[in-house]
């Protein structure tokens, strides 16, 4: 079985305020009306090393994700630094913590699975 690493780069979102209906409109599908919302485009980018016996087989796969954008839009009602301002940016920070976590695990077990397949043909 190969051996497959999957990490994600540690960003910094960028904070911005919204107002109120931008926040509900970016995030229509909501069946509520919320006051936070984070959007991302994640890069990544990938190694793999071959066997050194039979170069059809590979050995390792290394892949790396990132954040190309960031942001989290908070409803401009609240003020920057006041209580609820910083609960709705902890809440949405950590969206972005689960999503990262949920995205390597998909992507690791998918490598693993794809890379097992690919060698059995060899």
């Amino acid at each position: 079985m190969p051996r497959v690493q999957v990490s994600f780069q540690k960003s910094n979102p960028k904070y911005y305020g919204m107002p109120s209906k931008s926040v509900q409109d970016a995030d229509s599908e909501a069946d509520y009306k919320p006051v936070g919302c984070t959007r991302y485009t994640i890069l990544y980018n990938y190694n793999y090393t071959t066997d050194k016996k039979d170069a059809s087989q590979v050995s390792d796969m290394d892949m790396r994700f990132s954040h190309k954008e960031l942001y989290v839009y908070i409803d401009d009602r609240y003020p920057e630094n006041s209580c609820e301002y910083n609960a709705i940016k902890k809440h949405e920070e950590l969206h972005v913590k689960t999503d990262q976590i949920v995205e390597i695990n998909k992507v690791e077990n998918a490598l693993k699975k794809c890379l097992s397949e690919i060698n059995k043909k060899g």
